[in-house]
């Protein structure tokens, strides 16, 4: 099914599945190979997609030019919407344990994040407490959530590994997610 992502791990490292739609896709990645570069990790894709926006980058891919644009590579805290022609899916491979420690730097307003791990957390488990009255919103492809004063209501409720997230928050923060072993909830 698309929208879901997998990890597997094998002798050789960690592996994780995205599962693409025609159009926009937020996703995020917690499985990256050591060449990190966008064109060497959306050549699987070629011929299909046809751009990868960031927070304030962008790069869209021209025949027989490659890809142009600010955005050179991937990194485990960004979310990425890809822009597809058709339904896809794009296989990575890497090496190492997820990034479930990663500090995220936030700055007033909207903040473009991924979700480190495979499996998912609650949110309201998930954000530490002591930053957790500064989160605003949170939204997703499909899904979105508010902090009101009875806690998290909205149609998501959960971060899940692979998604990409707008995270709204009312201060410049730094937090890291409290991820359960480092795995998130399978």
């Amino acid at each position: 099914p698309y929208g879901v992502n997998t990890i597997h791990r094998m002798d050789a490292g960690l592996f994780q599945d995205i599962y693409l739609n025609a159009g926009a896709n937020l996703v995020s990645f917690y499985v990256l190979p050591e060449d990190n570069s966008v064109e060497d990790m959306m050549e699987p894709l070629s011929g299909n997609i046809t751009a990868v926006l960031s927070e304030g980058s962008a790069t869209t891919y021209l025949d027989g030019f490659g890809w142009i644009g600010s955005l050179t590579s991937i990194d485990y805290t960004g979310g990425y919407w890809l822009i597809m022609n058709a339904a896809d899916e794009l296989h990575l491979a890497g090496c190492g344990e997820p990034m479930s420690n990663l500090v995220y730097n936030l700055e007033e307003g909207p903040n473009l994040i991924s979700y480190p791990a495979p499996g998912s957390t609650d949110i309201n488990e998930a954000i530490p407490s002591d930053v957790e009255d500064l989160f605003e919103a949170v939204l997703t492809e499909g899904g979105a959530a508010m902090n009101t004063e009875i806690g998290w209501v909205g149609s998501l409720t959960s971060f899940s590994g692979g998604s990409g997230y707008w995270v709204i928050v009312e201060a410049d923060l730094s937090f890291s997610y409290n991820i359960d072993n480092g795995l998130g909830r399978v």
